[in-house]
């Protein structure tokens, strides 16, 4: 009788412990009081990168095919996380990068600014890749 209430112990801890979720020591850019369970990933737009908050790797293109790293390339090193605009991705996946198409679009980095020239006489807009040079109209 003993040892069938220590197997079916074994067993029942066995079970919890796999159902559990366990998740990686959070990376020094994230939040001091973490994310929400719900959060598996996060999507870098401006790098179009994830990372994967259970098992702590980042997930990124070289060349044309996706990466899965605990540590990021040399190319990925000088970028400020703590600054760069991150995406929670409540989905339920082990592969973000599936639906990198759609979050490609949906989260779209949209840089818009004027800069004019020294003499002031036309303005430049930069607007999602796209250049437009206007005269300014007034006092020159």
């Amino acid at each position: 009788m003993k040892s069938l209430k220590r197997i079916l112990s074994l067993i029942l801890l066995t079970l919890l412990i796999s159902t559990s979720q366990i998740y990686a020591d959070p990376p020094s850019w994230a939040p001091a009081k973490g994310y929400k369970k719900s959060i598996k990933h996060i999507y870098f737009p401006q790098y179009n990168m994830y990372y994967d908050l259970k098992k702590g790797t980042y997930i990124y293109m070289s060349g044309d095919t996706w990466q899965i790293n605990a540590k990021l390339p040399s190319t990925f090193l000088k970028i400020n996380f703590q600054l760069a605009k991150k995406i929670q991705l409540n989905i339920d996946t082990n592969t973000p990068q599936d639906f990198n198409k759609t979050h490609k679009e949906k989260y779209k980095i949209k840089s818009k600014f004027n800069v004019k020239n020294l003499k002031g006489k036309q303005s430049i807009k930069i607007n999602n890749n796209s250049i437009k040079i206007k005269p300014n109209r007034g006092k020159k």
